[in-house]
């Protein structure tokens, strides 16, 4: 297989590898990790687009990179996804529509401003009806079509667009060894990746990728606090957090240390809360599912000693990923201390390209394949009409070129009469050919200029779905000029205060106030709270909105 490049576009970095598939291991020859402009991506998505492009294409120069298939991997918190069981369909045009009913039910977004993409993990029989386990991702079109306008201006060609997550289970799988212990077939894996601005919780379940997840937390999390703490700068906050050699406590401690280990701790208690509700929320799906192994990766995976607290705080053993033996790294690399693959497993991962595999980008190829075949029978039927037409003319000016000699011949033999009416009726035929070509040419042109339709965007109540914790319901969402009102029910106040951080953190709105909150007990004695939150928007237009 030819070399691939596998781009990760992130808030912080952007990460690039040149390598290629080789049967079931991956040949890694080159990579680069490269600081993203600022203010280019912000919560994985794209802003600037010229900047990206000026910045991806100086390390492809300077590094002398010539390959030109690009895999685009996306990690965004906007990204919507969702576990469904629901029925088999025979074709993708009836599943799609089945999908975009279930997720209109409890949704509050447009999906036509989405590109969908599903998975059946596996499929399994209930009252006689064929059913499958889905997993279904949608991502916005505008972020579909940055991307395909980034690998335009690279002059690049695209070969697929993809989830940074979405191919882990081609390479952690059972027979493979990860830090020299064997996958078996049954192992239920969790993989964390640990990064600065978005935590990717994901488990694979003999061999599968079950259930994915993007946290909005991360490593900035800590520089903000040691920032506003300490008023310093984003640069010395990283050093602040870098200079901890552990986050154990010692006796030998300062005061400045121990109080730098607690703030590191404290937003560690956040992350671990998020994890483990996305473990019960699984767990109590999946009851016979035990986890066996986990892992975690990604930059922030580099705080000292974080594997230790994860598991005394998890009850499950962590271990920073640091090999997986399908993943082979060439001789060039293997002494390059930029290189380190708990930064770049998700990059790689992206380079394990199958006909199987679907991306977001395996109906666009399909379409154009599509369009191509349709091309060419067009173009088989403009052949064909143009060699009866050819033909038609051959004849018409064999006869008119026979008539022509037989008049010459027998011209003192007719009368003028007859030979007049033989001319008439040829120069009748022309004209009628001309008034077909005419009405030929005038259906081309109408056919040529079709209107087309536009698409009216939904920010609104896309960033409003996308605020909303895992375990919190909105019941109903009123918005005016001026207000966003939402009436909601959640299991813990804690997510109540996280989906208001949320709201606090979109663009458009100025405040957030939570009038009420209510307990209701169920029959199970199960705690739930109700509770409304109204949002001020700021005063912009309809169109800055849009």
């Amino acid at each position: 297989m030819n070399n691939y490049l596998s781009i990760e576009i992130g808030n912080k970095n952007i990460k690039i590898v040149e390598g290629k598939r080789q049967g079931n291991n991956i040949i890694v020859s080159n990579t680069s990790l490269i600081k993203t402009p600022y203010s280019a991506v912000k919560d994985g998505n794209i802003i600037n687009i010229e900047d990206l492009v000026i910045s991806i294409d100086t390390v492809l120069k300077n590094k002398k990179i010539k390959t030109k298939k690009v895999i685009f991997n996306i990690n965004t918190n906007s990204l919507i996804s969702r576990n469904l069981d629901l029925p088999i369909l025979k074709t993708k045009a009836e599943t799609l529509s089945m999908i975009k009913y279930e997720l209109e039910q409890y949704m509050p977004v447009a999906l036509n401003e989405y590109n969908l993409l599903y998975k059946i993990i596996y499929k399994y029989e209930d009252d006689g009806i064929k059913k499958g386990k889905y997993i279904i991702y949608a991502l916005s079109n505008k972020l579909f079509n940055d991307y395909i306008q980034i690998a335009e201006k690279l002059k690049l060609k695209l070969a697929s667009i993809d989830l940074s997550f979405n191919n882990l289970d081609n390479i952690i799988k059972p027979k493979i060894q990860v830090n020299d212990r064997k996958i078996e077939k049954d192992d239920v894996v969790l993989l964390i990746n640990l990064g600065h601005d978005t935590i990717v919780f994901n488990i694979i379940n003999k061999g599968v990728s079950e259930f994915s997840r993007i946290i909005n937390l991360g490593g900035r999390d800590i520089d903000i606090s040691f920032e506003d703490y300490f008023n310093i700068d984003k640069e010395s906050a990283v050093k602040f957090k870098h200079s901890l050699k552990t986050i154990e406590e010692d006796a030998k401690d300062s005061q400045d240390e121990i109080l730098k280990k607690n703030m590191v701790k404290g937003n560690l208690d956040n992350w671990i809360s998020q994890i483990k509700r996305l473990i019960q929320y699984y767990t109590s799906r999946n009851k016979d599912t035990l986890i066996n192994k986990a892992y975690i990766y990604g930059g922030s995976s580099l705080i000292p000693n974080i594997d230790k607290y994860l598991s005394s705080q998890l009850g499950i053993k962590f271990e920073l990923l640091d090999n997986i033996t399908n993943i082979k790294i060439q001789e060039n690399l293997r002494n390059d201390e930029n290189f380190d693959i708990k930064f770049f497993l998700n990059t790689i991962s992206g380079l394990y390209l199958d006909k199987k595999n679907i991306n977001f980008l395996s109906d666009n190829i399909k379409n154009k394949k599509v369009k191509f075949n349709k091309f060419i029978v067009f173009f088989s039927f403009v052949l064909t009409v143009t060699a009866f037409i050819l033909f038609y003319f051959y004849q018409y000016n064999t006869k008119v070129i026979s008539m022509k000699n037989e008049i010459e011949e027998l011209d003192k033999y007719l009368t003028s009469g007859t030979y007049i009416k033989s001319a008439n009726e040829v120069d009748d035929m022309t004209k009628s050919l001309q008034l077909l070509n005419q009405y030929k040419n005038t259906a081309l042109f109408i056919s040529l200029n079709i209107a087309k339709e536009d698409f009216i965007t939904t920010e609104v109540l896309d960033a409003t779905a996308a605020s909303v914790p895992i375990d919190t319901t909105i019941r109903s969402l009123v918005i005016d000029k001026n207000t966003i009102q939402i009436l909601g029910e959640s299991y813990s106040r804690e997510s109540i205060a996280q989906f208001e951080k949320n709201l606090k953190d979109i663009e458009f709105i100025s405040n957030v106030h939570i009038p009420a909150i209510t307990v209701n007990t169920g029959e199970r004695n199960d705690s739930a709270y109700t509770f409304s939150i109204i949002c001020s928007v700021k005063d912009v237009n309809s169109d800055d909105i849009n």
